[in-house]
């Protein structure tokens, strides 16, 4: 099986060196097929994608910043639009402007061309009508009908129906939610050094910061350096006293990301956002001030249920492998 991998992002077109939902779907699917990373492009026809047995697209608003792969990717998705080999891939938590976006293209393509984007790959080429009007097909589509069949990051406290109402109201039964994280979780190891100072995913966060008030201790962010490597943020985290995982606004809420696994591999307390967290367990309820009350071992083994009550709600590898499985073949 030949599986075609591409998208509207960089990280939809080439491996990383950072742990993400993508990178570790893609992995996952070279279990049982081989994948093909590509750059999308304007010039690709029906007839080139039809080679592939299974098309996987990451999707991402198109007028986002991120978005700089977005002109091949969406003339992609409106020429297999219909095909049952077209998989979409919803990875990043800015699911909130996705409507708002595509109504802009299918109200005025042009506002995709803008001098804003004209840094972006295919620039001149997509620019040209024919391609311009395929962009547009492709909003229009995603806006007005259900979507192909999308996958997305399930979390255990997470539902379809949070994710479908940024998408379309239409386009629940498109949506599966895919967890992978038992590939992730690894066998804890605690660090023989703990901080007395709270590390947080996303300090300047209006949720950080109202967290940040009801604590004792202090915070600092849990990453310094925006190439920082992932050993040092993960080090980071496990000498840290807890890690502050923040929802994101426009009532998107808590979203995938590889810090929650990160802490659980250290044996190190969450808080997150408590309103979606807590329909998992008493474990994940708990706050931050709470935290700070309770003795270093009680913490220990608020982390330790946490890791506990988590890992009893996700599928295993296998079982998350054979989802995937049937996802993309069938």
């Amino acid at each position: 099986m030949k599986v075609l991998v591409t998208g509207m992002a960089s990280s939809h077109t080439k491996p990383s060196t950072t742990t993400s939902f993508f990178g570790t779907l893609v992995k996952s699917i070279e279990t049982f097929a081989t994948v093909e990373w590509a750059t999308p492009s304007v010039t690709w026809t029906k007839e080139f994608l039809d080679q592939y047995d299974s098309i996987i697209i990451g999707v991402v608003p198109p007028t986002s910043l991120g978005a700089n792969k977005v002109y091949g990717a969406m003339h992609a998705i409106n020429i297999m639009y219909e095909s049952p080999k077209l998989r979409l891939v919803v990875d990043h938590p800015q699911i909130w402007q996705f409507k708002a976006s595509l109504a802009s293209i299918d109200r005025d393509v042009t506002n995709i061309f803008s001098p804003f984007y004209s840094k972006r790959r295919e620039f001149k080429t997509a620019v040209g009508d024919t391609y311009a009007q395929s962009i547009r097909q492709a909003a229009t589509k995603l806006l007005n009908t259900p979507w192909p069949k999308t996958i997305y990051p399930s979390m255990p406290w997470k539902d379809v129906e949070s994710v479908a109402k940024f998408i379309s109201t239409e386009s629940s039964a498109s949506l599966i939610g895919i967890n992978l994280d038992a590939h992730l979780i690894s066998e804890p190891e605690v660090s023989e050094f703990c901080s007395n100072i709270w590390v947080a995913d996303s300090p300047k966060a209006g949720w950080t910061k109202k967290v940040e008030k009801l604590l004792a201790l202090p915070t600092a962010p849990l990453k310094i350096a925006p190439r920082e490597k992932e050993e040092t943020v993960s080090a980071r985290l496990a000498s840290s006293f807890g890690v502050l995982i923040a929802p994101h606004d426009r009532g998107v809420g808590t979203w995938w990301s590889y810090r929650y696994i990160q802490a659980m591999n250290a044996l190190v307390p969450v808080c997150s956002d408590w309103r979606d967290t807590g329909k998992l367990s008493n474990s994940w309820y708990i706050l931050g001030s709470s935290i700070e009350e309770v003795t270093p071992e009680e913490r220990l083994k608020i982390a330790i249920n946490q890791r506990k009550d988590y890992l009893s709600a996700i599928p295993t590898k296998e079982e998350s492998l054979k989802l995937l499985k049937s996802v993309v073949t069938t």
